[in-house]
């Protein structure tokens, strides 16, 4: 998902399963800056998403600018700019 956070900051809301992490830390929730990433990668893999997506968290996620579907098929649509 892509936020903007009170601040007006725009954040990935991203489950890290690999890869680098500063403090070590892989495996868990993580919302980094957007501009942080200069490149990604398509991989041929299906994608799934976890049971504990929620992108319907008002309270945490309070601006959606894109959101995935959840596993069940919900759709947040994002907040008007």
């Amino acid at each position: 998902m892509v936020l903007r956070s009170s601040t007006g900051k725009r954040l990935f809301h991203m489950y890290q399963v690999g890869g680098y992490s500063a403090g070590g830390i892989l495996r868990e929730w993580k919302n980094p800056e957007t501009h942080v990433f200069d490149s990604a990668q398509v991989v041929d893999k299906r994608f799934v998403p976890r049971d504990d997506y929620n992108p319907f968290n008002e309270a945490m996620f309070p601006e959606v600018v894109f959101a995935l579907p959840t596993r069940d098929g919900r759709v947040r649509e994002p907040n008007a700019e």
